[in-house]
């Protein structure tokens, strides 16, 4: 077995996988859609499930917190409420 071999298959593989996934996409959608139509609520698609994002659990407060720490933004804090003063009118 050469490397061109070895390389040939990987890449022959990868494809199988990505069309398999891609069949399974395209049918379970038209499912959903069918059952929807018929008055079947689906919450969640196949694509939902494989591609499974965990819930944020983060208070309001928290998530604020972390954007602005994100975005680099900077002020003096209210011990009172936790909100940047310059951002009051």
């Amino acid at each position: 077995m050469g490397r061109e071999y070895v390389l040939e298959h990987c890449v022959a593989e990868q494809e199988r996988r990505f069309e398999e996934k891609a069949y399974r996409v395209y049918t379970s959608e038209v499912l959903k859609s069918i059952a929807e139509t018929l008055g079947v609520k689906m919450y969640k698609s196949y694509t939902d499930i494989i591609n499974r994002i965990p819930e944020d659990t983060r208070t309001g407060d928290e998530i604020a917190l972390d954007i602005i720490t994100r975005a680099g933004l900077k002020g003096q804090e209210d011990d009172s409420s936790g909100i940047n003063s310059q951002d009051r009118l």
